[in-house]
């Protein structure tokens, strides 16, 4: 487990910024309002091709890992295969009137989602994407839940992302959204919870944004 003090400043440089009342933000991942912690994580995005299985780009923290190199280069599709997925640990914030701790809960994640254009400003051929629009339909959420006061557990959901908006093929902004047949509750978490909420879906909404470098 990495020291408390390097979880806090990876926290609050994600929440510097954040979007207020977000549930992704920064580079990373602002996961808030579910019935367990919420939850801070740094996944992992690449775009495959899903017709020729080509990987256009894969990004951590922003930074390129696979591809095609240059975001404005990728390309020109109107549909792909989100593979995302990474690191989380609980930031704290108590939900449905449960405390949880700092650093105490820990998740990873992995997401896989079908995504289609259905917007793309372009001056013409030769030049770079102005502005896109982008939607996440048929995916999921794998979580993998581990921490030192409950016995590790997994959880699946539906996801969903309603709308994606990139800027000059750089600047990119997600609304997700995860529906959960069976939620989470406070029990999960060796905590004592204050309500029933056993066997009950939860949505849990957000936003992501990030920059490619």
């Amino acid at each position: 487990m990495l020291p408390r003090c390097l979880w806090l400043i990876a926290s609050v440089f994600v929440v510097a910024v954040a979007l207020p009342r977000v549930a992704n933000a920064g580079i990373g991942e602002f996961i808030w309002e579910m019935s367990g912690p919420s939850m801070v994580g740094f996944p992992v995005e690449c775009r495959v091709g899903l017709v020729d299985g080509e990987v256009d780009i894969c990004t951590f923290l922003g930074i390129r890992l696979l591809g095609n190199g240059i975001p404005e280069r990728i390309p020109e599709r109107k549909i792909w295969l989100f593979l995302e997925g990474g690191p989380y640990f609980s930031n704290g914030k108590n939900a449905s009137g449960v405390a949880f701790d700092f650093g105490d809960e820990f998740m990873v994640t992995f997401d896989p989602m079908v995504a289609f254009r259905t917007v793309q400003v372009k001056p013409d051929a030769k030049q770079p994407e102005r502005f896109s629009m982008y939607h996440g339909i048929m995916g999921m959420s794998y979580n993998f839940m581990v921490g030192p006061n409950f016995k590790s557990f997994s959880n699946v959901a539906f996801k969903l992302r309603p709308v994606g908006l990139s800027f000059r093929a750089r600047f990119n902004i997600e609304y997700n959204v995860r529906i959960y047949p069976n939620g989470f509750e406070a029990g999960d978490f060796g905590k004592v919870p204050s309500a029933l909420t056993s066997g009950r879906a939860e949505l849990v909404q957000g936003v992501t944004a990030f920059y490619i470098w």
